[in-house]
């Protein structure tokens, strides 16, 4: 049976609005008083595909399966050939999804300028790798900083810490415009104390709300700082301040090291450790600092944190971003491997950093309200089964916010009418829950719904889509452009 063209006008006619056109479809045009006949166009086509009388009728025609947006006119001209109407009417488009080839990753590299993608040899596990683009270190694209300083204050680390008052105000000055700063407590838990900002007295008045505690649960610090540091958008650098002697007991906060190993891993951050004192735990926390491009600093005392901490702003000062293309072998956990051809020195991770989806998600489930509706909307942007899930999930607990509601409903569309036979499957699967919350589903989606059952999918599936379209004829949005 052929679809009828989603339009309501006066000679262009024929409910329901704002379905996409798919394969068979047909115009109906109406009937207009005193006109010989009506011609009726396609798109930018001069020559019309159909010619009716004054009494109007039905025109044919093939719309394709590219779900693009079809313009449809209709001219009505007297027995002499004079114009009596002219109308003109654009039906509802769906552009295919951004497909990526490849997952992008985005590693940073502390290095001296000029640096070129041509200046860097690649490889990811055994396989090369490519360096697509690097954006420099002042570039106006180039991403925010998020800087988390966690400070051990055990029995261990109760000295005066006037100077780390001091040098964490002067920190501020020495960052890049896009980096904030964060300052967290541990001993026997991790607080943090503030959050990030570029605020130098809110960092002050925090150093002397650290307090002091009993326990020392560096890698239960360290698992949680980093999972936190995750949910915020960037580069992510954490800075450990610590004489290094684990103490954690029962009824405190204790963690594996394995656990803190795979946060520092999760978060894609470099972590800095300014060493002040015995530092039993050194060589698992040194060796996790030089993997993820970090740096170790300090023996003893707070002797040297200015130091360090000045590296820790150049080092920020000459970050720049590499966009790595890794090979068809790439298995999430290959560590990485970045050389200059040269021999020039540089600063590079040697593990895997998140995929841009990764790092979206991570925010999605992690990060405060801000950072989650930037995250959701990216995610938008390259539609995929896991983004899907992540999305599904939020708005479990945000409900009917746009922010979440609206590329769900986006994703879902793309799946359905462009994914393999498993992302349709997943498409229905949160439609379906989007209905079960009783929440409105988006015209995006409804239109995908209801022109899904034309692709020829399984019978099954295509009635699950007429049902879903039938039980909730909310509208959201506005038509794609």
């Amino acid at each position: 049976m052929l679809a009828a063209l989603p339009l309501a006008a006066a000679l262009l006619q024929a409910p329901p609005l704002h379905d996409l056109l798919y394969g068979p479809c047909e115009a109906v045009v109406g009937a207009l008083p005193g006109a010989e006949r009506i011609d009726v166009f396609l798109d930018a086509y001069p020559i019309p595909f159909c010619r009716l009388p004054g009494s109007g009728g039905r025109c044919p025609f093939e719309a394709g399966n590219t779900f693009e947006a079809r313009t449809l006119r209709a001219v009505a001209y007297d027995a002499a050939g004079k114009t009596l109407a002219d109308e003109t009417s654009i039906t509802r488009g769906f552009p295919a999804p951004v497909r990526v080839e490849a997952r992008s990753l985005l590693v940073p590299i502390v290095a001296e300028p000029p640096l070129a993608s041509a200046d860097l040899e690649c490889r990811l596990g055994r396989e090369p790798c490519r360096v697509v683009d690097i954006l420099p270190p002042d570039s106006p694209e180039g991403p925010d900083i998020s800087v988390a300083i966690v400070v051990d204050v055990s029995a261990s680390m109760h000295a005066d810490r006037s100077v780390l008052r001091g040098y964490l105000t002067e920190l501020l000055g020495w960052l890049p415009g896009k980096a904030t700063v964060s300052l967290s407590r541990f001993a026997d838990d991790y607080v943090e104390v503030v959050p990030p900002t570029r605020d130098p007295a809110a960092l002050r008045a925090g150093v002397e709300a650290l307090g002091e505690g009993l326990a020392t649960c560096i890698w239960a610090a360290l698992g949680q700082g980093l999972d936190a540091l995750a949910g915020r958008p960037g580069l992510r650098v954490l800075v450990l301040v610590t004489d290094g002697v684990e103490s954690c007991r029962e009824g405190t906060s204790a963690l594996p090291p394995d656990m803190a190993i795979g946060a520092v891993r999760r978060a894609a951050a470099r972590l800095y450790v300014f060493r002040s004192g015995h530092f039993s735990q050194g060589r698992g926390i040194e060796a996790l600092a030089l993997e993820s491009g970090g740096r170790l600093f300090g023996r003893g005392g707070f002797l040297g944190l200015e130091e360090a901490l000045a590296t820790l702003a150049d080092d920020l000062h000459h970050t720049f971003v590499a966009d790595v293309a890794p090979g068809p072998g790439y298995r999430e956990g290959d560590r990485l491997h970045l050389s200059h051809r040269t021999g020039k020195p540089i600063l590079v991770p040697s593990y895997v950093p998140a995929t841009a989806e990764q790092r979206n998600l991570t925010v999605l489930a992690n990060g405060d309200e801000d950072a989650r509706r930037e995250a959701a909307g990216r995610l938008a942007e390259t539609p995929s089964r896991a983004a899907l899930r992540g999305l599904a999930e939020a708005i479990e607990g945000t409900l009917e916010d746009p922010a979440f509601l609206e590329p769900l409903c986006r994703i879902a569309a793309s799946l359905l009418l462009f994914g393999e036979p498993k992302d349709q499957k997943a498409a229905l699967d949160a439609a379906e829950r989007v209905t079960r919350l009783k929440l409105p589903l988006s015209d995006d989606l409804l239109a995908a719904l209801r022109v899904y059952p034309k692709t020829r999918p399984t019978e099954g599936r295509a009635r699950r889509a007429r049902e879903l379209a039938a039980s909730v004829p909310k509208k959201t949005s506005a038509p794609a452009p």
